[in-house]
Protein backbone atom coordinates (compact mmCIF):
# COMPACT_ATOMS: atom_id res chain seq x y z
CA UNK A 1 0.00 0.00 0.00
CA UNK A 2 1.07 3.47 -0.79
CA UNK A 3 1.73 5.53 2.58
CA UNK A 4 0.02 8.85 2.81
CA UNK A 5 2.12 11.97 0.57
CA UNK A 6 4.01 9.01 -0.75
CA UNK A 7 4.13 9.47 -4.88
CA UNK A 8 2.33 6.99 -6.51
CA UNK A 9 5.64 6.03 -8.75
CA UNK A 10 7.82 5.02 -5.51
CA UNK A 11 5.35 2.50 -4.89
CA UNK A 12 7.07 0.87 -8.40
CA UNK A 13 9.89 -0.78 -7.35
CA UNK A 14 13.41 -1.09 -9.31
CA UNK A 15 13.50 -4.89 -10.31
CA UNK A 16 9.87 -4.28 -12.09
CA UNK A 17 10.84 -1.19 -13.40
CA UNK A 18 13.97 -3.13 -15.16
CA UNK A 19 11.69 -5.64 -16.35
CA UNK A 20 9.67 -3.42 -18.17
CA UNK A 21 12.78 -1.59 -19.70
CA UNK A 22 13.54 -4.66 -20.85
CA UNK A 23 10.61 -6.16 -22.22
CA UNK A 24 9.96 -2.63 -24.46
CA UNK A 25 13.62 -2.15 -25.70
CA UNK A 26 13.79 -6.23 -26.79
CA UNK A 27 10.34 -5.44 -28.54
CA UNK A 28 8.17 -8.12 -26.46
CA UNK A 29 5.80 -5.54 -25.99
CA UNK A 30 4.81 -1.81 -26.41
CA UNK A 31 4.80 1.06 -23.78
CA UNK A 32 0.96 0.73 -24.26
CA UNK A 33 0.56 -2.69 -23.63
CA UNK A 34 3.37 -2.65 -20.70
CA UNK A 35 0.82 0.09 -19.49
CA UNK A 36 -2.16 -2.39 -19.37
CA UNK A 37 -0.29 -5.34 -17.88
CA UNK A 38 1.11 -3.83 -14.78
CA UNK A 39 -1.52 -1.28 -14.17
CA UNK A 40 0.74 1.85 -14.78
CA UNK A 41 -1.60 5.25 -14.86
CA UNK A 42 0.62 7.72 -15.76
CA UNK A 43 1.63 8.37 -20.01
CA UNK A 44 5.39 9.53 -19.17
CA UNK A 45 5.66 7.49 -16.19
CA UNK A 46 7.24 4.23 -18.77
CA UNK A 47 9.07 6.75 -20.76
CA UNK A 48 10.77 8.31 -17.64
CA UNK A 49 11.49 4.68 -16.87
CA UNK A 50 13.35 3.99 -20.46
CA UNK A 51 15.31 7.18 -20.12
CA UNK A 52 16.18 6.42 -16.29
CA UNK A 53 16.94 2.83 -16.75
CA UNK A 54 17.33 1.96 -20.39
CA UNK A 55 20.74 0.84 -22.39
CA UNK A 56 19.06 3.01 -25.36
CA UNK A 57 19.57 6.58 -26.10
CA UNK A 58 15.51 7.97 -24.81
CA UNK A 59 16.60 11.44 -25.03
CA UNK A 60 15.48 11.82 -28.71
CA UNK A 61 13.30 9.25 -29.05
CA UNK A 62 9.78 7.90 -28.32
CA UNK A 63 9.32 3.95 -28.14
CA UNK A 64 7.08 4.36 -31.50
CA UNK A 65 9.81 6.65 -33.28
CA UNK A 66 12.13 3.83 -32.48
CA UNK A 67 9.88 1.16 -34.12
CA UNK A 68 9.61 3.15 -36.81
CA UNK A 69 13.30 3.79 -37.06
CA UNK A 70 13.53 -0.15 -36.95
CA UNK A 71 11.09 -0.96 -39.11
CA UNK A 72 12.81 1.84 -41.84
CA UNK A 73 16.07 -0.46 -41.51
CA UNK A 74 14.08 -3.84 -42.04
CA UNK A 75 12.70 -2.26 -45.33
CA UNK A 76 16.30 -1.27 -45.98
CA UNK A 77 17.49 -4.74 -45.37
CA UNK A 78 14.85 -6.72 -47.11
CA UNK A 79 14.15 -4.90 -49.80
CA UNK A 80 11.69 -7.76 -51.24
CA UNK A 81 9.91 -7.48 -48.56
CA UNK A 82 6.60 -5.18 -49.39
CA UNK A 83 5.07 -3.45 -46.46
CA UNK A 84 2.13 -0.60 -46.44
CA UNK A 85 3.65 1.62 -43.61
Amino acid sequence: MNKPGRNVDQAHRVPLKLHIVHEIEHGLISVTVARAKYSIRGKMTILNWLRQYGKLNWEDETPSSLFKLKLKKVLELSPELELSV
